[in-house]
């Protein structure tokens, strides 16, 4: 496990932090503080606070951000954002981001070493007097890459094949006919693939199936990085098949996930078996895209003394 930590010192020049709406985007509600701090299993936050929880308006106070990668995939492209503070009243060093990170390793059982974690550190002031004690809260996010693969296989044959076969081998043939995953998805979001029919009684065919895509890491998927990232959207989804054009129902371009999960319906075409009276078909699912996860913290602003 490598621990990391960008303590980020004052700086000559102040960077006014731009408003939650300004500098929002990137999906679930910018400075609306629905934190998704992330699955115990994946990358998760393990600490937003501040140096304190009450300070003057003109005093510097400093917020610490940790995470750390107890999930199975490497995060890459890592990013930091801070959202929810609005100028003028604030100023933030060394800027509200994105902040680069560093990609972030996961988990070696084999050698006993956790995932790494990270840190970062930002100084912020309060600049407006209000006259009165004003709560502030703001939400620190990181951002990261993944990729996400499964690869299936669907093995299908023909009645009149089955029924060649000698009657103590039927059953068992049967039983292993079917959708096999070789590649399980990994990272938060899984895949998995079904379909009701695997015996015909000729070729060529079609074969419905169903693409489960759910959201369990504990954070939101998102199309893009800040401004622009929409929440809950998957860029692109790849469904393929070896010499096969496989297609769905809906478009496999910014797929929406809604409740956290989306169910595409596909039809796989089957011309000929390679076999005599079966096949097992390759089914593989690909897909790149954000991931990020926050939490919420809120602080007291008092006049100054």
């Amino acid at each position: 496990m490598k621990t990391r930590s960008f303590t980020l010192f004052l700086l000559a020049i102040i960077v006014v932090i731009a408003g939650c709406v300004g500098q929002g985007g990137g999906g679930g509600g910018a400075g609306t503080c629905g934190s998704n701090p992330g699955g115990a299993n994946e990358v998760h936050v393990t600490e937003f606070s501040p140096s304190f929880n009450e300070f003057e308006t003109g005093e510097e106070m400093d917020l610490v951000f940790s995470i750390k990668n107890s999930g199975s995939l490497q995060a890459t492209g890592v990013n930091y954002y801070l959202f929810g503070l609005s100028r003028p009243e604030w100023t933030i060093l060394p800027s509200v981001g994105p902040i680069v990170g560093s990609n972030l390793e996961p988990p070696d059982p084999s050698s006993n070493i956790g995932g790494d974690e990270e840190s970062v550190e930002w100084q912020i002031t309060h600049t407006t007097p209000r006259g009165v004690v004003v709560p502030y809260t703001m939400e620190a996010r990181t951002y990261f890459s993944y990729t996400t693969t499964s690869e299936n296989n669907i093995k299908i044959a023909t009645d009149n094949y089955i029924k060649s076969l000698p009657k103590e081998q039927q059953n068992g043939f049967k039983n292993g006919l079917g959708i096999t995953t070789s590649i399980p998805s990994r990272g938060p979001l899984t895949v998995s693939v079904q379909s009701d029919k695997k015996i015909f009684k000729t070729v060529p065919v079609s074969i419905d199936i169903d693409i489960t895509i759910e959201d369990r890491g504990g954070g939101t998927v998102s199309d893009a990085l800040p401004p622009a990232g929409k929440p809950n959207v998957i860029p692109i989804v790849s469904v393929s098949s070896p010499g096969r054009a496989i297609t769905c129902t809906s478009s496999l371009t910014s797929v929406k996930l809604i409740g956290g999960k989306k169910v595409l319906h596909c039809d796989l075409p089957v011309s000929g078996l390679s076999n005599i009276g079966w096949e097992s078909i390759p089914v593989s699912i690909g897909m790149n895209y954000i991931y990020y996860v926050g939490q919420c913290t809120t602080v007291n602003v008092i006049p100054p003394t």
